[in-house]
């Protein structure tokens, strides 16, 4: 087999319900240098609470400039509660073109984690998250528009809950593994990444390449 040849044997795998063979296919070599196959062990380790090795996983890929495993990098931080470096990881990897990391640094400043709270500087990422689809940032920045607001304000914003809403319910009716959804129901829980990850890894077929998140 060659490292062409293991993200697709990877996946059907993991279509076949067989995620411990996918785990064991993806941890021997060749298979270990695949970028999806690193992706797919940390996100699945992070799941299982094994952070070094989640940790591990998402360093190689983030060696070869992986935006969405410097991200993950940030989510093991962030579960272990040492929010400065998450933050790092959260730029690096939105630097790297995985855009879903707007959101927690949005998240990060909003709720003055690693940072003073700066609610002007978490509008701003969550509008970031917001333009490339992330609804749980535009639920953000709705309720951050109501918090701030006078009542005329507050007023104006509930309308658009209620286009978000719908609008959410309607995406999820057609495809519940739709990207844009990513968060939700439970936002910025960092034990529902990993669920999220492998959900979506479900729809792809061979090789991922993220330009987003």
């Amino acid at each position: 087999m060659n490292i062409s040849e293991c993200w697709p044997a990877a996946y059907d795998l993991i279509a076949n319900g067989d995620a411990v063979g996918a785990i064991t296919l993806c941890e021997r070599k060749p298979c270990s240098a695949s970028l999806e196959c690193q992706r797919y062990l940390g996100w699945t380790y992070y799941q299982q609470s094994k952070m070094e090795e989640a940790l591990s996983w998402f360093a190689r890929a983030a060696e070869q400039g992986d935006g969405e495993a410097l991200f993950g990098i940030g989510c093991v931080h962030f579960a272990q509660r040492d929010f400065h470096l998450a933050l790092q990881y959260y730029k690096r990897g939105a630097d790297h073109g995985f855009s879903r990391a707007y959101g927690w640094l949005g998240y990060l400043y909003h709720q003055g984690l690693g940072v003073p709270k700066d609610l002007n500087v978490a509008t701003n990422y969550y509008k970031q998250a917001a333009a490339h689809g992330y609804l749980i940032a535009e639920r953000s920045l709705i309720h951050l528009a109501w918090k701030r607001g006078n009542l005329f304000r507050r007023i104006l914003v509930v309308p658009q809950y209620i286009y978000l809403v719908a609008k959410t319910v309607v995406i999820a009716q057609r495809n519940i593994n739709d990207p844009r959804l990513v968060d939700i129901p439970n936002a910025f829980d960092a034990s529902n990444d990993a669920s999220n990850r492998n959900r979506k890894t479900k729809q792809k077929k061979g090789s991922e390449k993220k330009g987003s998140g």
